[in-house]
């Protein structure tokens, strides 16, 4: 408000309560802007908390599939050994037969036993990374939450703080502007033609009565009336003044 001028006080403090509305609107402004940014990194943040979890869904099946490829083609792979083997000890001897048969029995059997245990080791430590994932995006996502919450809470204590300082500076501009009216008012009011008289000034008035403010109605006025602190004196004014003399 340094840079305005008022004519009046009223002015003056209408002028001051029109900028603490000015400053009380851009700070309500200021705190909803606050309050925005804030749900919208709430919203950002868990949105991408969706896409890693549904990403690491997505590893997660494509590896248990993977897996049980594998499991299938080694599966194949033990079948496909073992019939050639009978088949390569069926020209041999038939000695040597059965005890082909019964070695690649075993290892079928063996195969088949250690196949499913490979799987549920697999299944269990896709199921454990899954958790683990789940947990750790659950304590990230928390946190997020806690420090935008922090962050909206200490914004809105900073902006209630410096609402608080702008009403007191306010109310202090509002109360220094009505003292110093209220001492010109009274400087003022206190401007008598009393209290002038007294300060040495006298007052001018033609025969009827009028102050005389300039030269102009004291030549014309016949009469003039000269008031002093401690009485009055008639006198004619000079019609030459003014004029040159010879």
């Amino acid at each position: 408000m340094a840079h305005a001028r008022f004519d009046t006080p009223s002015k003056v403090i209408a002028g001051i309560e029109q900028q603490i509305l000015r400053r009380s609107r851009e700070a309500r402004q200021a705190w909803e802007a606050i309050l925005a940014a804030g749900a919208q990194a709430s919203r950002t943040t868990r949105l991408a908390i969706e896409r890693r979890e549904a990403q690491i869904r997505a590893d997660s099946r494509t590896r248990l599939a993977r897996a049980r490829q594998d499991s299938t083609a080694a599966l194949n792979a033990v079948a496909v050994s073992a019939v050639r083997q009978v088949h390569d000890a069926s020209k041999q001897s038939l000695a040597l037969l059965n005890e082909v048969r019964a070695a690649a029995t075993q290892e079928i059997v063996t195969a088949r036993q250690q196949v499913p245990a490979m799987m549920a080791s697999m299944r269990i430590d896709a199921l454990a990374s899954v958790g683990a994932a789940k947990a750790a995006t659950s304590v990230a996502y928390n946190t997020i939450i806690d420090r935008s919450a922090a962050a909206t809470r200490a914004a809105g204590q900073a902006a209630d703080t410096r609402m608080y300082r702008v009403a007191e500076r306010a109310n202090g501009a509002i109360r220094e502007a009505r003292s110093n009216a209220q001492a010109l008012m009274r400087e003022v009011t206190g401007q008598g033609p009393g209290k002038t008289l007294a300060r040495g000034f006298a007052i001018v008035r033609t025969d009827d009565g009028k102050p005389v403010t300039s030269s102009v109605p004291a030549r014309v006025s016949p009469t003039l009336s000269i008031q002093f602190r401690d009485g009055s004196i008639d006198v004619r004014p000079d019609q030459t003044h003014g004029k040159k003399r010879p």
